[in-house]
């Protein structure tokens, strides 16, 4: 079972502190409980004079439940709560958006965020993404850039360097509740003269120009795109898809 949403926490923690609520034995009790008769993401949250409890099944439904939570110790007048039996279930599964920081990895500037040193992802901005409800970015990737197989071994010869960048994405953006998906228009078309085509023209089709589309119906196309995609998912294992 995953941890608990240590970065909901502070968040909570952050708002009690702005409203000079101080967290003590004794005092004002908030309760967290796993239920398991809750689906994914799903919380249900009672708030009284008494206490304030919130219940869910997993780390993302308290996650979600924290979030809702502190709107309604927003909404109330000093160190309080607004009283109510709240119950919330996603109604969209997967929540993924584009980060608003990333570069794009396409003409004039081909930036490849993997190959640099510079963070996209700050805390804030994911901390944001996730009260807003984003459970997913993508980001841009080639087969050429990640994937050496047995048909094409010239391909990513900087890929380890790449993975590593990416588990880092992966696991910083998890921290928030928000998973990474790679977003890839492949298989890419084989330049005409491919060394690729050369060993392999059974995964050639149609050519338009100085290209040639990629055929996926040979033995030998459809097992270079198992390994192609195997490789990506066992070296960034944390990927959302």
């Amino acid at each position: 079972r995953e941890k608990l949403p240590e970065t909901a926490f502070d968040s909570l923690r952050k708002l009690l502190s702005t409203k000079n609520i101080q967290e003590k034995k004794g005092a004002y009790p908030l309760e967290f409980r796993l239920d398991e008769t809750l689906s994914c993401e799903e919380y249900a949250v009672t708030a009284d004079a008494a206490r304030t409890m919130v219940r869910a099944a997993d780390a993302d439904g308290l996650r979600r439940a924290v979030y809702f939570l502190e709107d309604r110790i927003r909404e109330a007048e000093g160190p309080a709560v607004m009283e109510g039996n709240w119950k919330r279930r996603p109604f969209v599964k997967h929540r993924i958006s584009r980060c608003f920081f990333g570069p794009t990895y396409r003409p004039p500037f081909f930036i490849d965020e993997l190959t640099n040193d510079v963070d996209y992802y700050p805390d804030t901005y994911l901390n944001k993404l996730a009260h807003e409800g984003v459970n997913g970015l993508w980001l841009t990737i080639t087969f050429k850039d990640l994937c050496k197989t047995s048909f094409t071994p010239e391909y990513a010869p900087d890929a380890d360097r790449r993975f590593a960048k990416l588990r880092r994405t992966i696991d910083k953006c998890r921290r928030y509740g928000i998973k990474i998906y790679v977003f890839c228009i492949e298989p890419a078309a084989f330049d005409a003269d491919s060394p690729v085509l050369k060993r392999h023209p059974e995964m050639g089709g149609i050519r338009h120009g100085e290209k040639v589309c990629f055929c996926p119906f040979s033995d030998a196309s459809k097992q270079y795109l198992r390994e192609a995609v195997g490789r990506i998912f066992k070296n960034a294992p944390g990927l959302g898809g």
